[in-house]
């Protein structure tokens, strides 16, 4: 690997970094509240060095959400193995989320957080549109991954991603006592989806 190379890798890792020290900087603090030195801070780095990977606070915030949502897409646009059931491939599903979590700890409190930093129509409509979207992927996902309505226990895909969503988003929000690891939290909400409070294994075919 030449020298330029590396040289961009490493400044890709510096950013990430950053992203990640902005992101725990925000969730504690909001958007609004959080100036460049506190970033710098939380990074370990000078305030002037940071203007070497990032222009100001606001290009930090758009690379900091863009980051998270790729997250988001990628998990679904992931490759699942074809000879998995769907139970399997709705498990596979929730890890990857819970693997985001693990790695974005913050991440729906980023993206509410940047909501509520908008009007209150702009949040309404904000919030809206999130929910089409994401309902909408779902849909898609489980059309894609689902071979016949039996998967789906006769359901339409709709309700299903309805269901799916809330769970998922629920898993995202932290809570400061019982399953606080994220991991923990996925895999009660595949549970939950699955089986019921009292129903099999996720695992189970």
């Amino acid at each position: 690997m030449g020298r330029p190379a590396r040289r961009q890798l490493e400044i890709e890792h510096v950013r990430k970094e950053i992203l990640h020290a902005a992101g725990r900087a925000f969730s504690r603090q909001g958007f609004d509240s959080v100036t460049i030195h506190d970033i710098a801070k939380e990074a370990g780095y000078t305030a002037p060095s940071l203007y070497a990977y990032f222009k100001g606070k606001q290009e930090i915030i758009d690379a900091l959400l863009a980051a998270v949502r790729d997250e988001f897409k990628g998990a679904f646009d992931a490759e699942i193995s074809p000879g998995l059931s769907f139970r399997e491939r709705l498990a596979s599903l929730f890890e990857r989320f819970s693997e985001i979590a693990g790695r974005w700890p913050e991440a729906l409190v980023l993206v509410l957080e940047f909501k509520r930093s908008a009007s209150a129509r702009s949040k309404r409509q904000q919030r809206q549109a999130a929910r089409q979207s994401m309902d909408a992927t779902l849909v898609e996902w489980l059309k894609r991954n689902s071979a016949s309505t039996k998967d789906l226990a006769g359901r339409q895909p709709e309700d299903i991603a309805f269901i799916i969503r809330s769970l998922i988003l629920g898993a995202f929000l932290p809570v400061d006592h019982g399953t606080s690891n994220p991991h923990n939290r996925f895999a009660l909400a595949l549970h939950v989806c699955l089986g019921g409070l009292s129903g099999r294994s996720p695992h189970q075919r």
